[in-house]
């Protein structure tokens, strides 16, 4: 227990100072980044599969388990003697090293980023050592005085602080540093600033700084556009159409989110400006107030997670209002030797896509790229991006979608590296042509008679040709397509189905705008998607 409140006592004092010094990084959450930034692929992939988005409290959660076990283990050293309480000590403070190194070379690293892995572990230290290594070097004193008088002595000066039957060191002599009394004492107070600290410093970074970027972004009125989409048409699953479908457009509060920060990062308008950097007329600085103040655009596009398993729901339809991209970079000055552009988030995770995927020739229907400002009819929400992200058609989001963004840079393959890319994911990665089934679900029972098949299907910027259902291994059946908002959305489908008894199986594919039906060989989704056909079994009875 003296273990684990020492423990606690360190880690509440790093993420103190964390919470209250912006360039210092939280010793827990650096730790918990360079387990993903160091974790292989295949186990990246497991965590995404399994756990989806709760993977980050897990990680977390795990990350604590392994401290508060560190901790434990040495406190039960350091209560064996002396030289064991000092190398306990010795232990704490290299756990803190570790936790500073992590911060250090994380993103956004620097030497202040692990000044609070630093301070947390000599908290650590200085308590396992006031609670053993202390009280002992007093009762060897008192054994030593003991000595002089023609007692024993313990040359080692390893001697227990307590006899079995609860005296001092030696008979009649009691470390006067730490009686039972007050080392109870001591742990209490210890166990009381641990919570206090960690409160504190979650209440300054989570309730504080989230609740005034929330404000902020409450505050925002989005500018009109001037050349508005037409009004969205009736959604089949919202009509009554077709139930259990999945919605033309995904709500804000269900989009699905994937990334690599811990907490959403809580940004200041007052200080947050976008940097277009690499330009051959120099960098441009942009404030959020000179975004909003520019043309504004909206555009309808299907966002994919590269990690979604076929079937899986890592992908969502939103209605994204923003500032188009190529006029902003065109305005920084783009070099002829330029082949790819860079995007960094303010929590340090970057990403690039080509260059050529700017390019619109005269009457493409493909929406544009933007700095999306506004999500749905309202600005972007915290977890989405707020200020400013990028949506980029057609790419998967680990190449593109980059949230909180802070800069832009004109860059080429050769000088800059996206996060994911060094982690053995493809450098180019356009959304492959998917399709999922959406009701029945797989394992449903249901009864015999009319029913519908039905979900959704997307291929990047290509449109989609139709979408076919086969149920047994039968023949492909043409399924009803619902909706196209634009050729970079997914589309509803659907198809009436008379069931008869027993245990079938369903299958979807779908063929892209260019005549291109999706394969049947399946795929992981690394390194550039998952590929193959969604099938569904179920019983009817």
């Amino acid at each position: 227990m003296a273990g684990l409140l020492a423990g606690g006592a360190g880690l509440g004092a790093g993420e103190l100072l964390a919470a209250l010094i912006g360039p210092i990084r939280s010793p827990l959450l650096a730790v918990a980044d360079r387990v993903v930034d160091l974790s292989p692929t295949g186990v990246r992939e497991w965590a995404i599969t399994t756990l989806g988005t709760q993977d980050k409290p897990v990680t977390i959660l795990g990350t604590i388990l392994i401290l508060a076990a560190a901790s434990a283990g040495m406190g039960v050293l350091a209560a064996r003697s002396r030289r064991a309480a000092l190398g306990a000590s010795a232990g704490a403070l290299a756990v803190g090293t570790i936790g500073a190194a992590a911060a250090w070379t994380g993103r956004n690293g620097g030497f202040a980023a692990g000044l609070g892995a630093l301070v947390g572990g000599a908290v650590a230290a200085g308590a396992m050592w006031v609670l053993f290594g202390a009280t002992r070097a007093a009762a060897a004193d008192g054994v030593g005085a003991a000595a002089t008088s023609g007692g024993g002595s313990d040359p080692t000066g390893d001697a227990p602080a307590e006899s079995p039957a609860g005296s001092a060191a030696s008979p009649g002599v009691e470390g006067p540093l730490l009686s039972p009394v007050r080392r109870r004492t001591v742990l209490t107070g210890l166990g009381a600033g641990a919570v206090a600290q960690l409160a504190l410093a979650g209440a300054i970074r989570f309730v504080g700084g989230r609740g005034r970027a929330q404000e902020a972004r409450q505050a925002v009125a989005l500018p009109e556009v001037p050349e508005p989409l037409d009004a969205l048409p009736a959604d089949p699953a919202a009509d009554g159409t077709v139930s259990g479908l999945s919605s033309l457009i995904t709500p804000n509060d269900r989009f699905y989110r994937i990334d690599t920060a811990f907490t959403v990062p809580n940004i200041d308008l007052a200080d947050w400006t976008l940097t277009i950097a690499g330009g051959t007329d120099g960098p441009v600085e942009l404030t959020y107030d000179d975004l909003l103040a520019r043309d504004q655009i909206e555009m309808d596009c299907t966002l994919s997670c590269v990690s979604n398993e076929v079937g899986g729901d890592l992908v969502g339809n939103a209605r994204w209002q923003g500032v188009e991209l190529a006029p902003i970079l065109a305005e920084a000055g783009i070099a002829e030797r330029i082949t790819q552009v860079g995007a960094t988030s303010t929590d340090g995770w970057t990403c690039g896509f080509p260059l050529t995927n700017l390019d619109r020739p005269d009457g493409d229907p493909t929406p544009p790229a933007i700095i999306a400002l506004g999500m749905n009819g309202e600005p972007l929400p915290l977890d989405h991006g707020f200020p400013a992200r990028l949506v980029i058609p057609g790419l998967y989001g680990y190449v593109s979608a980059c949230k909180w963004l802070e800069t832009i840079e004109l860059t080429t393959w050769e000088d800059f590296t996206g996060y994911w890319i060094p982690r053995g994911w493809s450098e180019e990665a356009p959304i492959k042509t998917q399709s999922r089934i959406d009701v029945p679900t797989a394992g449903a029972t249901l009864n015999a008679g009319a029913q519908t098949i039905a979900g959704v299907a997307w291929a990047g910027t290509r449109g989609l040709s139709k979408v076919e259902v086969r149920l047994d291994g039968e023949a492909w059946l043409p399924a009803t397509l619902g909706p196209e908002l634009s050729e970079a959305t997914w589309r509803q489908w659907w198809l009436d189905w008379d069931v008869p008894s027993g245990s079938h199986t369903m299958s979807v594919r779908a063929t892209d705008g260019d005549g291109t039906t999706q394969t049947a060989q399946p795929a992981r989704p690394d390194p550039d998607g998952a590929t193959g056909w969604h099938s569904v079994t179920v019983t009817v009875r």
